[in-house]
């Protein structure tokens, strides 16, 4: 089974004035059928946890990556 973890960026200077990603949010998607899917549903999440209606208000940047699950962890699929 594979989780997809999506990530909100916002691209900040820091205190010595270097360009740095600094992390919003972090959501782990699994019932997702392909990164595409994960990226839009964990963007819903977002902008309903933010409350506004352009995720790019509050991130300029989103990634996405499959994370694949130990097999003690994913569940078991029945064989037909």
């Amino acid at each position: 089974m594979t989780r997809y973890r999506v990530s909100f960026y916002k691209h900040l200077l820091s205190s010595d004035g270097h360009p740095r990603k600094c992390l919003q949010r972090q959501i782990d998607v699994d019932d997702a059928r392909d990164a595409a899917q994960a990226g839009e549903l964990a963007t819903g999440i977002f902008r309903a946890d933010r409350k506004i209606g352009d995720w790019q208000l509050a991130a300029d940047v989103r990634e996405v990556l499959a994370v694949e699950l130990p097999a003690e962890i994913a569940p078991m699929r029945s064989a037909a």
